[in-house]
């Protein structure tokens, strides 16, 4: 039996601090793609680590 805590299936909060514009990047590029922005940020950060470590996919938890 799994714990429902109501957050659903992305209740992990990461925050970051960036360049200025680039969140005007990121929701544009989002848009573009008919995504949110932070499945577009899921996306990239999941790619990211699958793709740079040993293990791949079954490392980043995807």
């Amino acid at each position: 039996m799994q714990f429902d805590d109501g957050r659903g299936e992305f209740s992990d909060v990461i925050r970051a601090r960036a360049p200025r514009g680039l969140r005007d990047q990121v929701k544009a590029v989002a848009a573009q793609k008919g995504m949110s922005s932070a499945e577009l940020i899921r996306l990239a950060i999941t790619s990211y680590i699958a793709n740079t470590s040993e293990g791949g996919a079954a490392s980043a938890g995807v």
